[in-house]
């Protein structure tokens, strides 16, 4: 509970993300609207919207509210009205803070994403407070940033934003760390020991701090559940977990990661990809739907979240069709950046056939279990990865509700992965998540029902951030304005 708290005053509190905009001291009224408040309740036409500041003050029929004196008015007529929304994993890891500023973090607002999770930035934390002081006086339009530190072991990739541990004592000690520096929550890793894993978990529950992220082959998706695990991403674990083969699959897989850590991040010989590529298709091929079944109720009765970024895997799964990665949006990543999607081409154009056939089941088999976790009230949240220069900030979010469609959600519970649950899930629908008499102002304006079709999420009209209205003419200078910054050499 004290944790809840200490994460409501980050996220509300004016010195931080959810500030008074000096520059919108006039009232602000939507008139005509529907609005698809997000609550459960169908969409309300003909709505008048009042904002005051940075919330909603009045919300009702066109024929039962008016406009403030002086207000400015927006006939919204033909507009639909959703909550702002959230990509629920993210990465700031440009290389220049100001690329950041200029580029990924003006992208998520122009696509109506008024917040996000960071699960690994390579800025300092000094530098995310000083980017959400500048978000609450005004000078810098972007989304507010819940941020994350990452604990893992040693070996992999070898990234400069992870604190790596070889015991129980250094991650708990880790953990210290983590929360007396100011995150808001811990990342746990992939490469953890089971005795590291539940050291740091343990630490986090004992210092109020959430933890989310991987789970390692040694702890297994159940204990991590049971262990109080806040989300899970990316399905990590979920495929060997499924096998019924699954005793074998794993240890065979442990060895796998120690042959791997045993490299310290240099590349695999081409024997060593081969059984990574063989494990998953033996995963694949003795998937056990009882066991899943049996997974996701416990996910469900425990409150455990998943966030599959269902964007990353699809371009891990279409490397058969690598035009995916000629997306005309990379206009927009910074040059440098977009290089490293070349560079992961380059990677793999040689695979064979066989091989981008696994990845093609693997993605088809993420989203059948994505299908199945909502069936069961399993909780899921919008994430996409966005990180080094694919998927592509703010526009990402919406291919990933549009892949939880293609997975077999209604629009109504995509749209609810990046409205309503990220808020349930962060502690803060008093205050976000849904279009209400109340609510902190973190709007977007539809051209079109996403109801009708879950792409018309892209057909943004306007947007509003804490109350400072940003319509499409606005976001359409603010666009050019980062292509010029991402093609500067």
């Amino acid at each position: 509970m004290r944790n809840l708290l200490a994460l409501w005053l980050i996220i509300v509190s004016p010195a931080f993300l959810i500030p008074q905009i000096n520059s919108a001291p006039q009232s602000l009224v939507l008139t005509h609207v529907t609005v698809i408040d997000m609550t459960g309740a169908p969409p309300k036409p003909n709505m008048t919207v009042v904002i005051a500041s940075n919330r909603i003050t009045l919300l009702g029929r066109d024929t039962e509210v008016s406009a403030p004196p002086n207000a400015r008015v927006i006939d919204a007529s033909g507009k639909f009205l959703i909550p702002g929304l959230w990509d629920m994993h993210a990465h700031t890891v440009y290389d220049r803070a100001d690329d950041t500023e200029r580029t990924l973090l003006p992208l998520f607002v122009i696509n109506g994403v008024s917040g996000i999770r960071n699960l690994g930035s390579i800025n300092s934390i000094e530098q995310i407070n000083r980017w959400r002081a500048q978000v609450s006086d005004g000078r810098l339009i972007a989304p507010r940033i819940v941020i994350g530190q990452q604990v893992d072991g040693f070996g992999g990739d070898k990234v400069s934003f992870v604190y790596r541990v070889r015991s129980a004592a250094e991650a708990r000690a880790a953990v210290e760390r983590i929360k007396r520096e100011g995150f808001d929550f811990v990342k746990v890793y992939s490469r953890l020991s089971r005795e590291e894993y539940f050291a740091a978990t343990d630490e986090a529950k004992r210092l109020g701090l959430p933890f989310a992220g991987h789970v390692p082959l040694a702890v297994g998706v159940g204990d991590a559940s049971d262990a109080g695990q806040k989300s899970i991403e990316h399905l990590e674990g979920m495929l060997v977990t499924t096998s019924s083969d699954e005793a074998r699959i794993r240890i065979e897989w442990m060895e796998y990661e120690q042959r791997v850590k045993a490299l310290n991040g240099q590349p695999q010989p081409p024997a060593l990809e081969a059984q990574n590529f063989r494990l998953i298709a033996e995963s694949l091929d003795t998937f056990n739907e009882e066991k899943a079944a049996r997974l996701y109720s416990l996910f469900a009765r425990n409150g455990t979240y998943h966030c599959p970024t269902l964007v990353i895997h699809r371009a891990w799964g279409s490397l058969a069709h690598p035009a995916l990665f000629t997306d005309a949006r990379l206009r927009y990543v910074p040059v440098k950046q977009r290089s490293s999607v070349n560079s992961y081409l380059d990677a793999v154009r040689s695979w064979p056939a066989e091989r981008k056939a696994i990845v093609e089941r693997l993605f088809q088999s993420r989203l059948r279990m994505v299908r199945e976790m909502q069936r069961a009230g399993v909780e899921l949240l919008a994430g996409t990865d966005t990180a080094y220069g694919y998927p592509v900030g703010g526009f990402a979010l919406h291919d990933e509700l549009s892949l939880f469609v293609q997975a077999g959600l209604t629009p109504m519970e995509a749209l609810r992965t990046a409205t309503y649950n990220p808020a349930k899930y962060l502690g803060l629908l008093d205050a976000l998540g849904t279009v209400e008499k109340g609510k902190v102002a973190h709007l977007v304006l539809l051209e079109a029902n996403p109801l009708d079709d879950i792409s018309n999420t892209q057909r943004i009209n306007a947007v509003i951030m804490n109350g400072r209205y940003l319509p499409k003419e606005e976001l359409q200078r603010m666009l050019a304005n980062i292509e010029a910054a991402a093609n500067r050499r």
